[in-house]
């Protein structure tokens, strides 16, 4: 189906939502419609697709039965010289459009809260938002590479070199300097280094190091702030292409010998996914685009995703990703994509 179809209908199926379409609005959609078969089948598909995904079952567009039973109202009085406007004194449509105001309330309050932590922007000296990535020169001459939704601090003053990574991850590519060594403090943890690359990510209260070159001491919570090389029974030491995880009050785990290429591709701006189930696919795109995808098939009858995409045309990639899979990315605002 047409693209311009689609949006068209998305259109008129957001505006009926929000009850406030004239006689002549009505009119002009009605005459839209019934134009063409297709335009018919992309609103009827629009519609249904709010009634399939369960998170916004309640949120869906008022039926013709509704909107010409308000029409049977008369204006309101001392609007006759205005465009006269539906009335909304049908019950079932003042619910729906107050479901639909609480919805666009409540989404935008879990937009607020997942994506700005506020805290964190007031302790922050560099931060990213949701899809974004930045790379920051320090004041030693160290680079930081952010990924999306990150937020760091830095001390570098009585000669130290010291960031606190306050959420999401990050890339050090460190300029060696023996007598300052280089830290980052993540949850509970400390990973030091003199002169080397690695990356250090804290999502979902998990902490993990990555090393890419040269060598990392990893400390756990009783770390020395002084940030110093001194031996401590709560570190451990990786090596390039070792990495170690650590969650809050935990000391680092085992070493893992290797770095799966998925874990690191963000930093050459890609998102690698291999043999993942749909669902925790489409969870690790999420990461990277405001808003929210919902998932309007079942994923465990869908083969597992193998993919890699680039971050700069991130949407691109994924209506091609889901086509092999013989289903449609509908855009409903920039915000909502609706898998199906």
């Amino acid at each position: 189906m047409d693209q311009a179809i689609r949006d068209t209908a998305q259109n008129w199926f957001l505006r009926i939502s929000e009850g406030k379409l004239t006689e002549r609005d009505l009119f002009d959609f009605k005459a839209w419609r019934d134009a063409d078969q297709r335009h018919h089948k992309a609103y009827e598909e629009i519609r249904c697709l709010w009634n399939e995904v369960d998170e916004l079952k309640f949120a869906f567009a008022p039926t013709d039965r509704e909107l010409i039973h308000s029409r049977k109202h008369p204006p309101l009085a001392g609007k006759s010289d205005s465009p006269e406007r539906l009335d909304v004194r049908n019950p079932g449509f003042r619910h729906r459009s107050r479901v639909w105001s609480g919805l666009i309330a409540a989404c935008l309050a879990l937009f607020i809260l997942y994506t700005s932590d506020f805290a964190s922007i007031l302790r922050a000296d560099f931060r990213t938002s949701v899809g974004e990535q930045k790379k920051v020169t320090l004041p030693d001459g160290s680079i930081a590479l952010l990924n999306t939704e990150t937020a760091i601090s830095t001390n570098f003053a009585n000669n130290r070199r010291q960031i606190t990574l306050l959420g999401g991850e990050a890339l050090f590519e460190v300029a060696k300097d023996p007598a300052r060594p280089f830290s980052v403090k993540a949850g509970d943890g400390v990973a030091t280094a003199i002169g080397t690359a690695f990356t250090v990510s804290d999502l979902d209260e998990t902490v993990f190091v990555r090393v890419i070159e040269g060598t990392v001491k990893v400390s756990g919570p009783d770390h020395n702030d002084t940030g110093s090389l001194e031996k401590s029974r709560h570190a451990v030491t990786l090596t390039a292409g070792q990495q170690v995880r650590y969650g809050a009050g935990e000391l680092p785990g085992g070493v893992t010998p290797a770095i799966a290429d998925s874990d690191i591709a963000w930093t050459k701006g890609f998102i690698v996914i291999k043999g993942e189930p749909m669902d925790q696919a489409i969870s690790k795109i999420d990461r990277y685009r405001p808003g929210k995808i919902f998932i309007a098939a079942d994923a465990s009858e869908l083969q597992p995703i193998t993919a890699r995409l680039s971050i700069e045309m991130l949407d691109v990639g994924l209506e091609a990703l889901v086509s092999t899979h013989g289903l449609t990315v509908t855009r409903l605002t920039d915000y909502v994509l609706i898998i199906h």
